[in-house]
């Protein structure tokens, strides 16, 4: 072919090229409803991808509802164009990820038509090195869209509609059963960990449309945690993936820890195989109250949350854990796994006549468990902390005192700058609010070891007759002015003080990523380095020596079988509490030292005569 021929050839593929884009985009603006506007300057920061010719089609925000005409021939241009094959790259299409921010500290990434990749959050990283910032979500799985009966949907288009800094439109039609309909998203920043989200469903065929089963994924999240925790290190870290529901009209919080949801669904696959049933895809399935609903639906760890929070609520809802195996490799080579956590809100069921749309609006939080943030969105939200929470049971007046106390953290540290030494004024604080019935305790235990001698002397005359025993027992303690549970009463009033210390340590973000001497991390145990196979971790090391030292100064009447047990204890606990954060051993060896102290100048002041060893008569 000679070089005229060429250039003929070349003309014509340009022609047809143009006439087809052109004819695509005249469709599109059918379906969809909307006349071709004046195309607006991209904004400096927008994705180059949102359409070919660089100059995506935008829409007024206060756009009227199409006229009845406007309405018929929609239904017919779009009747038209569902009943052809959907192209396979264009049910397949996917658009580029955009992303929408209104300052520096967060960033909402998003799949158009798909849903929420992720949220960063660049005021908070994944390692004490700092050195990546914190996602919530899962980037293969997007979170905020429709599934349920959705996942049944055939996608015959896509595309942006509007896109801003901090605002996002998309538009996805659909073909189900044969019939056509459209979902337009809006994604709307307002603030730092705050967006509001309306998917709004057009009915575009001629017949009404019957949605039932209709869910809306209100997030996927993953443990700050990695790996196997034994059961007094769980304890430290909390729940650390859980999803919480609240009823509408009783307001009560419901929380659905992993493991309960993990032997839920468990239990009803038991429950289909003697039933001789097959389940293609349990869930754990959580209804209301009858007459009530959800509504709102948080997905958290132990320092995050997305909250869903629906304008109308949710019907029921659904849970499930999928199990990942992560890309990053341990220093022996091998992938931890871990499991995905993630709910679903059904949608009440509803119709649509032609041309008739409903909405879904959500307001989203999708950021840290602070409780100063958490106040004010309002709505009993700063309940997803775990601040009532302890042995895995709900206790009310625990939430109470936790918060208090970590308030109490929060304005020391607001003077000292430092989480470290607040820790120790709080430690200190707590321990002078008690030190005069400690100092009971610690009279009331001194003079039950001097009466030792004495009780086992009776003990041993009448272990023939136990009721004389207790009965010359006790006239010894009316004689001398003991009260036997003396020693234990002030250290169980205290125990409430000391568990929601527990509560609010273990639950403070704020603590995370915090150094304080050789700390590194107060939220993780302060490992210095390892002997082979083995960290060493000095605070609890230092407060399971300073438990041994407080065991061999702490008076007692107990035998020597009962002391060698009580003097293994410290053993025990260094074993169990090995892993432990920081910010609790910290607070637990400065705890011992100050009872140390107390012990000491109790001896200093306390007669410690012993009592003449004859038996009560």
């Amino acid at each position: 072919m000679d070089k005229k021929g060429l250039a003929w050839l070349l003309a014509l593929g340009l022609s047809l090229y143009l006439i087809l884009n052109t004819e695509n985009e005249k469709i599109n603006q059918k379906f969809f409803g909307i006349e071709a506007q004046a195309q607006a300057p991209q904004q400096e920061n927008a994705d180059s991808a949102l359409s070919e010719d660089n100059a995506p089609a935008t829409i007024n925000a206060d756009e009227k509802a199409p006229t009845e005409e406007k309405q018929a021939a929609l239904k017919a241009v779009a009747k038209d164009a569902l009943s052809k094959e959907a192209p396979a790259e264009l049910a397949q299409a996917e658009l580029p990820v955009h992303s929408l921010s209104v300052g520096d500290n967060f960033v909402l990434n998003i799949r158009p038509g798909q849903g929420l990749k992720d949220a960063q959050l660049n005021e908070y990283f994944t390692t004490s090195e700092k050195d990546k910032n914190v996602k919530i979500g899962d980037q293969n799985t997007p979170s905020f869209n429709f599934s349920g009966v959705a996942e049944e949907w055939q996608l015959v288009n896509l595309r942006v509609k509007e896109k801003s800094q901090n605002k996002l439109v998309t538009e996805a039609a659909y073909t189900y059963e044969g019939q056509s309909f459209a979902v337009q998203s809006t994604w709307a920043l307002t603030e730092d960990y705050h967006f509001a989200l309306n998917h709004k469903l057009i009915n575009t065929s001629d017949k009404t449309l019957n949605i039932s089963g209709l869910y809306l994924n209100c997030g996927y999240v993953q443990p700050v945690q990695m790996g196997e925790h034994g059961f007094f290190t769980q304890q430290a870290i909390g729940n650390d993936q859980a999803i919480d529901t609240i009823l509408k009209k009783d307001r009560k919080i419901e929380t659905h820890l992993k493991h309960g949801i993990v032997d839920d669904i468990k239990d009803k696959l038991e429950d289909a195989a003697e039933e001789g049933r097959v389940l293609k895809d349990p869930y754990a399935i959580y209804q209301p109250e009858e007459g009530d609903s959800f509504d709102w639906i948080a997905v958290k760890n132990q320092y995050f949350a997305f909250i869903a929070d629906t304008s109308d609520s949710f019907s029921t809802v659904r849970t499930k854990t999928k199990e990942i195996i992560s890309p990053l490799k341990n220093e022996d080579g091998s992938q931890d796994k871990y499991d995905l956590l993630f709910a679903e809100g059904q949608i009440e069921d509803f119709k649509l006549i032609p041309g008739e749309s409903k909405e879904v609006a959500l307001d989203i939080f999708a950021g840290p468990q602070e409780i100063h943030i958490l106040e004010k969105l309002g709505s009993d939200k700063k309940g997803i902390m775990q601040l009532n929470m302890f042995m895995n049971m709900k206790v009310s007046w625990l939430g109470f005192l936790s918060e208090m106390i970590l308030k109490a953290l929060f304005f020391f540290n607001g003077f000292v700058n430092s989480f470290g030494l607040s820790i120790i004024l709080l430690t200190i604080t707590v321990k002078l609010l008690f030190w005069k019935l400690t100092n009971k305790s610690n009279r009331s235990m001194k003079k039950m070891a001097v009466l030792g001698p004495r009780i086992k002397e009776i003990r041993e005359e009448n272990k023939d007759n136990p009721q004389v025993m207790n009965q010359k027992v006790m006239a010894l303690y009316r004689e001398e002015g003991v009260n036997p549970a003396g020693g234990c009463l002030p250290m169980l009033l205290q125990m409430p003080i000391f568990i929601a210390l527990f509560n609010a340590l273990r639950s403070a973000i704020e603590l995370r990523h915090v150094e304080f001497l050789w700390i590194m991390d107060l939220s993780q145990p302060d490992t210095l380095g390892f002997i082979p196979g083995v960290p060493i971790r000095p605070l609890v090391i230092i407060w399971a020596l300073l438990m041994l030292v407080q065991q061999r100064m702490t008076p007692s009447s107990a035998d020597e079988t009962q002391k060698k047990v009580m003097m293994f204890m410290p053993i025990m606990m260094l074993f169990f509490c090995y892993g432990m954060p920081a910010g609790l051993t910290l607070y637990w060896c400065f705890q011992s030292l100050m009872t140390l102290i107390q012990y000491k100048l109790n001896n200093r002041t306390t007669d410690g005569t012993p009592a003449p060893a004859t038996a009560a008569k």
